[in-house]
């Protein structure tokens, strides 16, 4: 009798949360509703989902860097969209409603796999947390891959946590199976491969049949691949990572703005020429990857430059507590030998006997690069 009180009220208590996520993320799109609902990666996505309805083929127009979006955005999100379209008319806002329910569920699911991995008390504390995570709930109402990566990619990793605890080939399998999914919702997903075979190496017992994930896995992602290679020549699931490599990563870093433009308008519309520059280039989407990855890595040695400036910058301010000459020739303040030599070599400034900050001031409130 004692028993069946305690699931009684661990599953109350569970419903608590799931209702308790649900209405926080309704909460929140409601009072959302009136803004956009997502950006520019939205569109996208709602453009290929039209391919899946219109019953065409997926291929898309010029997406980021010149590529063709059907090679950046892999159908899996686009194909949710679709569907939702299929059951429940086009709008955002079903999207939206949709998704707030997935991600709900998601929070039992998150709760019962810490339950059965650990305690109840730790599978209650995890669906807490997870329900009220703040940028879940901001996520979850935009038409982005983002709130549906969550759950998918989720369930691959409770999956595979269970697996590994029960020794179980086929839910090994089904991790693989939701692994692949996630990642043809966002390629981003492919790093928790590489956690997934790190955790295999540090347990002490290892079992190959925590390995039958790369099975279904690859079952799942392969045939994508070879069809970006048979039609873009690239072995691939994506390629956002190159196109966000060279521009969100080495052009950004080496062409700094100043911290004062919080609303970043200055390097968008930077990034929104080079980007309208590389769509210009005719250039197949093979030779686009090379040649971005070639001057990805020439702005390399310039955006650490500035991350060492930075860096030293920090550190005499912070350790050293020594002033600090800027642009403007306010003089610096002596500092003990050692760590004013320190700080020199931080600073890689070759005339040691003048520390020299490399920002000048504009105002008050600003620093930007000399």
């Amino acid at each position: 009798m004692g028993t069946n009180r305690a699931k009684v009220c661990q599953i109350g208590i569970l419903a608590i949360i799931l209702f308790a996520a649900l209405g926080f993320r309704l909460l929140y799109f409601w009072a959302a509703r009136a803004g956009p609902l997502g950006n520019i990666d939205s569109a996208e996505y709602e453009d290929l989902a039209g391919r899946f309805t219109e019953h065409r083929a997926y291929v898309g127009g010029i997406g980021i860097g010149g590529f063709p979006s059907d090679l950046q955005r892999p159908p899996g999100y686009p194909y949710f969209l679709a569907w939702v379209r299929s059951r429940f008319g086009i709008g955002r806002t079903r999207v939206a409603v949709v998704q707030c329910v997935l991600d709900s569920l998601f929070v039992a699911l998150l709760a019962m796999t810490g339950t059965l991995l650990v305690n109840e008390f730790a599978g209650l504390m995890t669906g807490i947390v997870y329900a009220t995570d703040w940028p879940s709930i901001i996520y979850t109402p935009s038409t982005l891959a983002d709130s549906l990566l969550a759950v998918v990619l989720g369930a691959a990793i409770c999956l595979q946590a269970l697996a590994v605890q029960r020794r179980s080939s086929w839910l090994s399998l089904g991790s693989g199976v939701f692994l692949g999914l996630a990642v043809l919702v966002k390629p981003v997903g492919q790093v928790v491969v590489i956690a997934f075979l790190l955790a295999w190496i540090l347990q002490r017992n290892r079992r190959s049949t925590s390995l039958l994930f790369l099975l279904s896995y690859i079952a799942c992602i392969g045939p994508w691949m070879a069809r970006n290679y048979l039609r873009y020549g690239l072995v691939t699931v994506s390629a956002i990572s190159t196109a966000n490599l060279f521009l969100y990563t080495a052009e950004a870093s080496a062409h700094p703005h100043s911290v004062a433009d919080i609303s970043s308008s200055g390097m968008d519309e930077e990034l929104r020429q080079i980007n309208v520059q590389w769509s210009s280039f005719q250039l197949s989407p093979s030779e686009r990857a090379l040649r971005m990855e070639r001057e990805a890595l020439l702005l390399y040695p310039a955006a650490l430059v500035h991350c060492d400036l930075a860096i030293s910058y920090w550190v005499r301010a912070h350790l050293f507590r020594h002033r600090l000459r800027d642009g403007d020739g306010v003089p610096c303040q002596s500092a003990r030998p050692i760590r004013y030599g320190i700080a020199c070599w931080l600073a890689s400034d070759p005339d040691s006997g003048d520390v020299v900050l490399g920002y000048r001031r504009t105002c008050r409130s600003e620093l930007s690069w000399r």
